[in-house]
């Protein structure tokens, strides 16, 4: 039997929760075992950059993926998108569960969480998706489209700590991102501002979401430049975060009051969506459609160099693609 590789996701995570759950420091210890004595590589901050550091092994030889965090079923987080690339890569890829924290061992909120479990079970006639009341930001009241195939060619594809605009007679007519895993206090937020007369419109993945404001008005700062005036917001999460209340109330507040927002925010609770600004209509992210890794640096501006390094810090958001001809 051939030794195993790993592929250790985002551990210093899992470190971050060992006064949380008993769990984590479990799988931590683990982890530290496999740094002392296995073959392993740890993914960029960015997970989806996986097969840049990947070393040149033989493509059987099984490849344990690790870390955090996991999911039982869907939705996917940051191991199991890991585990996707390598194994579409053609890698022997399988997930390594004694070395893995799953998102539901380890909650904030025990009742949250069982509800979200719930949540993204699937849907039938004896088993409906239980009510997820919003308390400050009113949920999207109809279910996203599902859209079989989106080309990586056509679409601006947003990575954490970047935001995208384009409009529907660009090149690239679509906005997608993945992997916004914000549950409770934690993890990512985006936000979706679009203009339908204008077919504009921008998508930002916030890693650190507490400065939501400050990036809510660079994006729309940026968008004037292409004669924005009036827009529609989405925030794109599954869970609503009540750390940043006031921040998204005061922002909404800001632009209803200016009349720039033509009506409140409303929360898309997904994880992975793609929007097309030629009919405007919001998708669910097909499995296939993720940014390989021969175009991280095809917009030209990217906060990945090389491949690896992450020149951003966690207060940025750098715009990775822009139209040309701003509007004066």
């Amino acid at each position: 039997m051939k030794k195993p590789f790993y592929v250790l996701v985002h551990t210093n995570s899992v470190k971050s929760y060992i006064d949380k759950c008993k769990k984590a420091k479990k799988i931590y210890q683990k982890i530290l075992q496999i740094k002392k004595s296995e073959d392993f590589i740890e993914t960029p901050i960015n997970f989806s950059t996986v097969l840049s550091v990947m070393p040149t092994i033989d493509k059987q030889r099984p490849v344990k993926v690790c870390g955090a965090f996991s999911y039982k079923s869907n939705p996917t987080f940051c191991v199991d998108q890991t585990h996707d690339i390598l194994a579409k890569a053609n890698y022997n890829a399988q997930i390594y569960k004694p070395a893995t924290l799953f998102v539901l061992e380890c909650p904030d909120n025990k009742s949250q969480h069982r509800m979200e479990e719930r949540m993204f079970q699937p849907r039938t006639s004896l088993n409906r998706r239980p009510p997820n009341k919003a308390t400050y930001i009113p949920l999207l009241k109809k279910s996203l489209k599902k859209i079989k195939e989106v080309p990586i060619s056509k679409t601006v594809y947003i990575l954490e700590r970047e935001y995208g605009l384009t409009h529907a007679n660009d090149s690239r007519p679509f906005l997608a991102t993945g992997g916004i895993a914000g549950f409770g206090k934690d993890g990512c937020i985006g936000i979706l501002i679009y203009n339908p007369e204008l077919k504009l419109a921008s998508l930002a993945h916030l890693f650190d979401n507490k400065i939501f404001s400050k990036s809510f008005d660079t994006i729309v700062k940026k968008m004037k430049q292409h004669g924005l005036q009036e827009f529609y917001t989405y925030i794109i999460r599954p869970t609503e975060n009540p750390e940043i209340k006031d921040q998204i109330l005061d922002t909404q507040k800001k632009y209803l009051k200016n009349k720039k927002l033509l009506s409140p925010f409303q929360r898309i609770p997904e994880l992975d969506i793609v929007f097309d600004t030629r009919n405007q209509t919001l998708y669910k992210k097909p499995l296939n459609l993720y940014l390989p890794y021969n175009e991280m640096n095809y917009y030209g501006k990217r906060i990945i160099r090389g491949g690896s390094i992450f020149s951003a810090t966690n207060s940025q958001l750098d715009c990775c693609y822009n139209l040309n001809n701003p509007k004066s």
